[in-house]
């Protein structure tokens, strides 16, 4: 879990439409989290994550990934634990 907090803003993306795709490319690089699992729009610099994952972790690191590329204004965390594992 650490090494979530330790994530520096090493990507820097402005626009909407580039900061969504700077987010979904560092979860699916980085993370293995691949739309449809976690879907993340951009309004106004702000990311919305929805989806569903299977441990808390996961959810944590979408979070943290949409939080360190540089220009994002905020972070909505919508994702829900799949309650089928």
């Amino acid at each position: 879990m650490r090494a979530l907090l330790d994530v520096r803003r090493q990507c820097t993306a402005s626009g909407d439409e580039a900061l969504g795709t700077a987010v979904r490319g560092r979860l699916e690089t980085e993370f293995e989290i691949r739309f449809p699992i976690v879907n993340a729009t951009v309004s106004d610099g702000a990311v919305t994550l929805r989806g569903e994952v299977e441990t808390e972790l996961e959810c944590s690191a979408a979070r943290v990934a949409a939080e360190s590329i540089r220009g994002v204004g905020g972070v909505v965390n919508n994702i829900t634990l799949d309650t089928a594992w």
